[in-house]
């Protein structure tokens, strides 16, 4: 598999970044696969919630870390004290492009989320053998070993503030069995 025949590493791993509400940004991600994944960085007032960590993609030339990049575009875009907040990471899925930014974030966040719909297809995730994130498949290097700390249950909240501001877990399997999504109410 080639993949990266139209990778262009620019100063930031970021392809674009949209901001979708007050407090909600869409940041896509320019890594080497092509796969451009979305990552939702959520502000609340007690916690950042960062939906999926993407490829975590990383300078060659300087090794520097996705997680480096992320917090310093919070620094620079939420404000120093937002960017202090904890972070709470959220993976939708298993699959190298929604979680092989974890082990760069792990050190630096609360918990490491993932549904608990299908326990053992996540955990093989970074298992050589099975390998349910299809990173040996493409060859993406980047997908260290990570701990889920953190196991979600459908209907689940996850409280962004104490008042009310919450987001629900809702177990979503089909595209691989431990899915999920996040439903924000207050935003809708």
């Amino acid at each position: 598999m080639s993949a990266g025949w139209a990778f262009n590493p620019r100063a930031t791993p970021w392809r674009r970044v949209e901001k979708v509400s007050d407090r909600v940004w869409l940041i896509v991600e320019d890594d080497r696969f092509n796969e451009h994944p979305f990552i939702y960085v959520i502000l609340g007032a007690s916690k950042i919630v960062l939906v999926d960590s993407g490829v975590g993609t990383v300078e060659s030339s300087t090794r520097r870390c996705f997680g480096d990049w992320l917090f310093n575009w919070m620094g620079e875009t939420l404000g120093k004290d937002a960017a202090a907040l904890p972070l709470l990471v959220v993976n939708t899925h298993v699959h190298f492009d929604h979680v092989a930014g974890n082990s760069g974030l792990a050190s630096r966040s609360s918990d490491i989320c993932a549904s608990s719909n299908d326990r053992a297809f996540t955990v093989a995730a970074l298992d050589p053998k099975r390998d349910a994130s299809l990173a040996r498949q493409v060859g993406c290097s980047e997908l260290q070993p990570y701990v889920v700390t953190r196991w979600l249950e459908h209907g689940e909240v996850i409280c962004l503030d104490g008042e009310g501001d919450e987001l629900r877990v809702l177990h979503a399997p089909g595209h691989t069995p431990d899915s999920l999504c996040l439903w924000l109410e207050r935003e809708r």
